[in-house]
């Protein structure tokens, strides 16, 4: 079947020139009013062996659109959603979901509503970045630049470039609270005339009891110095303390 076309190649074939009104294919939702949650379409596959579904949500794989609000003049709202079917399961059941991109954009892998760009939500929630070959590595790199993505600009002393957070659930049952970190940071200026000049130090936090705020209690600065209860490492190993109760007393 061609539209667009005399001369299709394939099953089903749509050209297009690109303009409005004439740029791909569209599925409408055409009643009287769509309210929040509601499918607005999506596309199924599956087989015949077995029952062909009636509804694109019990297929083996699905990917369906589903409005993020109640739609109107002013309001189109949407949420896209991918789901797949397990193994054994029967037909004429609702397949699972498994990733959400959110009409806000931010993406969830195991649950319907993140909040972060990223969030991966199971009971064993496991992130692997693998690489292969003798000169290849696996990287994860977290990057800064001020400004803006369009016009970046240089970072300054002391900004973050980036963390990694260790959070539990809070018994206040509202929120994550932070128990550790490691951050990433500027460790001096970075060089006006040297482009490849990044100076940086690794800081080191915990959360004491009590509070919800990690301090720092440990980094090893842009020259390699560790310094532990001070910010200000002078040499190699240094260390302050004040808790003389746990420190011998000569």
């Amino acid at each position: 079947v061609g539209i667009g076309t005399v001369d299709p190649s394939n099953k089903l074939q749509i050209d297009h020139t690109g303009a409005d009104g004439d740029d791909g294919l569209m599925i409408v939702r055409a009643d009287s009013s769509t309210a929040d949650t509601d499918l607005l379409g999506g596309i199924g596959f599956d087989s015949t062996d077995g029952n062909v579904p009636s509804t694109i949500t019990e297929a083996s794989v699905f990917i369906a659109a589903y409005a993020a609000e109640d739609h109107g003049t002013d309001d189109k709202g949407g949420d896209l959603v991918f789901g797949t079917s397990v193994k054994n399961e029967n037909d004429d059941t609702t397949s699972t979901e498994h990733m959400r991109i959110l009409d806000d954009g931010k993406v969830g892998i195991g649950t319907t509503s993140p909040d972060a760009d990223l969030e991966v939500s199971n009971t064993l929630a496991e992130v692997a970045i693998t690489s292969y070959g003798s000169s290849l590595s696996s990287n994860l790199n977290l990057r800064r630049g001020r400004g803006t993505e369009a016009s970046p600009v240089v970072v300054q002393d002391g900004d973050t470039l980036g963390a990694i957070r260790f959070l539990g659930y809070n018994d206040d049952g509202t929120s994550f609270n932070a128990a550790a970190a490691i951050r990433g940071k500027v460790d001096g200026s970075p060089s006006d005339t040297d482009s490849n000049d990044m100076p940086g130090r690794l800081v080191f936090e915990t959360t004491s009891d009590g509070s919800s705020v990690p301090s720092e209690r440990m980094r090893i600065d842009s020259s390699g110095k560790i310094g532990i209860g001070t910010t200000a490492p002078q040499s190699a190993l240094h260390i302050e303390h004040t808790d003389t109760t746990t420190w011998p007393s000569d």
